[in-house]
């Protein structure tokens, strides 16, 4: 019965996945607490990733304020933020979702909101400017922003 019951679940799921799916890592336990960019590639040596990762790094302040969390996933491996070091870890099978790349199928971006809707999703750098645009016209992070002001 239990068996089935997977078996169903799994099939309506494949059902309803689309292009805009990303990899699944338990990313509920951030929902309403923080933002997400989930940086997507084939090979950490590859330019884009290299300047991707520069670009954040030089503006970790920005990120902090906006309560944006880093996720890299490379393959069926990721790591939390922006660290240059090996501690990669394995994605758990059930938590794994595959999807389609948009665009350069060596790396992706995207922004997930608060609410866990996806809110932005390129294949091109992502500078700064553009991605703290994004996140400041949000109607929870112009709350914040009023919020931090009134404090």
């Amino acid at each position: 019965m239990i068996l089935k019951l997977n078996i169903i679940t799994l099939i309506l799921c494949l059902g309803f996945l689309s292009k805009s799916c990303v990899y699944s890592l338990d990313l509920s336990k951030y929902r309403w607490k923080n933002r997400i960019l989930i940086l997507k590639f084939d090979d950490v040596n590859n330019d884009i990733c290299k300047k991707q990762l520069d670009e954040l790094r030089e503006n970790e302040a920005g990120l902090t304020e906006r309560k944006l969390i880093i996720y890299q996933l490379k393959g069926e491996e990721y790591k939390i933020g922006l660290q240059n070091d090996d501690s990669w870890k394995k994605i758990d099978e059930k938590d794994l979702k595959y999807t389609e790349k948009q665009g350069n199928p060596h790396f992706e971006a995207i922004l997930i909101g608060l609410d866990g809707g996806i809110k932005h999703q390129q294949s091109s750098v992502l500078k700064v400017e553009k991605l703290f645009s994004i996140i400041d016209i949000m109607p929870m992070r112009i709350r914040e922003m009023q919020n931090a002001k009134m404090k």
